[in-house]
């Protein structure tokens, strides 16, 4: 065999070894970065059919929203009025399922950097059986984009969306009551035109 073929023989497989580590390599280091499978972290998860109350308090603003079973309609309280069921029900299926966009820190001693030192937003769900699910709201993360929140006898910190934090703070602002439906207007029959000649009889 020439050395000419020799050479090609050598520098074919040399090719081939390349492209295979540099295949291992770069499926590796994918796996690493963005593993597929990482699950978001679970603040709160309950079944929400077994939710009998909902109190949001905002400092010295408090509303509650009661039902006797999942089959009754929402009361407000204190005032008495009946509630919004889709609103209600909203905030109450994400609660009930809630997850973090990421996980900040473990137990962080100092909380007044995410504003949960003074939350500005508490929200208690008490269930049937009795168990209760705090879920504490406090200032904005990075850029605006996510609002920092805390679970009572979790320390650690976690990042959800803002829309959640908006409409918890919305169902004081403007509560949740169950507006009537609007009658609709009745229709006037149309009048004769006074060109109209009577038909004659016989």
């Amino acid at each position: 065999m020439s050395f000419r073929v020799t050479g090609i023989m050598l520098l074919v497989l040399v090719a081939l070894g390349g492209v295979v580590w540099f295949s291992e390599f770069r499926d590796k280091g994918s796996a690493q970065a963005t593993p597929a499978d990482k699950a978001r972290p679970d603040i709160m998860k309950f079944d929400d059919k077994l939710t009998q109350k909902i109190e949001v308090t905002k400092t010295d603003q408090k509303i509650s929203m009661d039902r006797p079973d999942d089959q009754s309609d929402w009361t407000l309280q204190p005032s008495g009025l009946p509630g919004d069921r889709v609103r209600i029900s909203s905030v109450l299926f994400r609660l009930a399922s809630l997850q973090a966009t990421r996980q900040v820190a473990d137990a962080p001693t100092d909380l007044a950097q995410y504003g949960l030192d003074q939350p500005s937003i508490t929200t208690t769900v008490s269930l049937s059986d009795g168990t209760t699910y705090t879920l504490q709201t406090g200032g904005k993360g990075p850029n605006d984009q996510a609002t920092y929140v805390q679970r009572a006898g979790d320390p650690a910190v976690y990042l959800v969306p803002n829309q959640l934090a908006t409409d918890l703070e919305r169902l004081i602002s403007d509560p949740p009551i169950q507006r009537p439906t609007p009658t609709p207007a009745p229709i006037p029959s149309p009048e004769p035109s006074p060109d109209a000649s009577p038909t004659p009889s016989g």
